[in-house]
């Protein structure tokens, strides 16, 4: 029976997932919740059958959208980079000695902070913020990538890994941002078009169950359609 990854019907914190999954071949159920109708755009779809799932850790009422959720048999997980981290697991696609090991998880948090920025300039402030995050994060950031990734074909070197998965998710965002700041940084354009002619990867690009604009929930000013 398959797993599955439910989530709301954008990119959000669960792309990187999909990829990773489509890459392994595993198979699985996305299961897509829906926002209701504008100005709300009602959660409610989900709300109604957050407890009634299982999941450990679905969070308290303050943190109500707790999403993805990802399901195989007795595992039950929330939380995305555990996710990410349990498929990769399985798939032995972690990093394997312990520099490696190290390497990614400072990149996996690099990965983590740059989406959540990404996702907070976007919303009401968007036009107000945008120069200034160009500027001051996406550009110094893309600069620092870069320098990591070097020569190398992946960030941890010649064979690919999880974080790939989570940084190609981050380094797409700010693309579809700002193009142009990836002119200066051939290796991650490489990295990018690497990573997109992977095969499975591009099958799944080119098929209707890939979500390509809808970045972030609705509300948002620039990604939210």
């Amino acid at each position: 029976m398959p797993a599955t990854l439910g989530y709301w019907n954008i990119r959000g914190l669960v792309q990187y997932i999909k990829f990773l999954l489509e890459y392994t071949g595993e198979e699985y159920v996305d299961k897509l919740y829906e926002f209701g109708p504008a100005p709300d755009y009602d959660k409610s779809q989900w709300l109604k059958e957050k407890f009634e799932m299982g999941l450990e850790l679905p969070n308290v009422i303050q943190l109500k959208f707790q999403l993805p959720y990802y399901i195989d048999g007795d595992v039950k997980l929330t939380q995305s980079v555990a996710i990410l981290r349990h498929i990769a697991r399985k798939h032995n696609l972690l990093a394997k000695t312990d520099a490696d090991i190290a390497k990614a998880d400072m990149l996996e948090y690099e990965a983590m902070d740059l989406r959540l920025n990404f996702r907070y300039v976007c919303g009401p402030d968007f036009e107000s913020q945008k120069g200034s995050y160009i500027k001051e994060t996406a550009e110094p950031k893309l600069a620092q990538l870069s320098s990591v990734l070097g020569s190398n074909d992946w960030f941890l070197g010649t064979n690919i890994s999880y974080v790939d998965f989570f940084l190609y998710e981050s380094l797409y965002c700010i693309h579809e941002l700002t193009p142009s700041s990836f002119d200066k940084h051939e290796n991650l354009k490489k990295f990018m078009q690497r990573f997109e002619g992977l095969e499975r990867i591009k099958n799944y690009i080119n098929s209707d169950r890939y979500v390509k604009s809808r970045i972030h929930g609705p509300k948002a000013t620039f990604g939210g359609k």
